[in-house]
């Protein structure tokens, strides 16, 4: 996450910057990628974790609206322990595979921490999200909102 107070620090490629003084995150102008950024990092050379387009009534200034974010901070959840959960809801084995299926990311991803190494359910992937994947099923048991809430239920417990 990239929340937090954040203090004009300086400026990078011709337009001000900022930091968030506790984490050391920054907001600044991309000359070379024409956009904002916004990451966990002070460093500018990093890929940026969220981007915007300027917005032209406030140049010079991040815009407030606009910023595109990684899939993973739309929620993530361990595809064992969602996949048990959902069988414990009542919803059988091959749905769960349809509904699986465009979510599931591999050992191949960028997370870290508890998330290293082990296939994943992302709540949105490319394009993709839980609610839409989730209405394509027939006569669900439980609402998509409820069966990600007990995943994240499981997960807590």
């Amino acid at each position: 996450s990239c929340a937090g107070k954040y203090e004009r620090a300086g400026a990078h490629d011709g337009k001000p910057f900022w930091r968030e003084p506790t984490e050391g995150r920054i907001i600044y102008w991309s000359s070379h990628r024409k956009v904002w950024c916004m990451h966990d990092k002070d460093d500018f050379q990093v890929e940026p974790k969220f981007s915007a387009p300027e917005d032209p009534a406030q140049p010079g200034e991040p815009p407030c609206k606009g910023w595109k974010f990684p899939d993973e901070e739309f929620g993530v959840l361990d595809h064992d322990i969602l996949h048990k959960a959902l069988a414990d809801a009542g919803v059988k084995a091959e749905v769960i595979a349809q509904l699986f299926a465009p979510l599931k990311v591999d050992q191949d991803h960028s997370l870290v921490g508890w998330h290293a190494g082990r296939p994943l359910i992302f709540r949105r992937n490319k394009g993709r999200n839980f609610e839409d994947e989730w209405k394509k099923l027939e006569k669900p048991p439980i609402t998509a909102a409820d069966a990600w809430d007990l995943g994240v239920q499981a997960t807590q417990a």
